[in-house]
């Protein structure tokens, strides 16, 4: 199955709830694992992810390689455009890694349909976190 949120697949950020232009929320998507985006502080941190393709995709994980996430959710919408979302998680803890970057599925509660997919950081072990990766498909 395709990574849905890969750049090359059509995949494309539409919001991102901070930003540093050294490091564009865009790396997230890119396929380069050395690329990424970092959190300019506080939480809850937010990722909307438009997936390529013109109508909602079934997907049923989000995979997602980066530092300092402590606690994250996953979010969906099937509207054409993303206003309106509702939960597909539950709030995952994950362990502290000490700035590390490590790579996490967040399985989604059955298979659910998304055009979009929003990524929301609740906490982290740090100050700020880095998302090298997010890919979006099907286990």
């Amino acid at each position: 199955m395709p990574d849905l949120a890969l750049l090359a697949n059509g995949g494309k950020i539409v919001f991102a709830s901070s930003v540093d232009d050294r490091h564009p929320p865009e790396n997230m998507l890119d396929g380069d694992e050395k690329t990424f985006w970092i959190s300019t502080g506080l939480f809850p941190q937010e990722i909307v992810i438009e997936l390529g393709g013109s109508e909602a995709q079934k997907v049923s994980s989000l995979r997602f390689s980066g530092s300092n996430i402590k606690t994250a959710r996953v979010e969906v919408s099937t509207d054409s455009t993303p206003s309106s979302f509702s939960s597909a998680s539950q709030e995952t803890e994950y362990p502290n890694r000490k700035g590390e970057v490590h790579g996490e599925v967040l399985s989604l509660n059955g298979t659910q349909s998304a055009r979009f997919v929003k990524f929301v950081v609740t906490g982290g072990w740090d100050s700020f976190v880095s998302l090298h990766k997010i890919s979006v498909g099907q286990e």
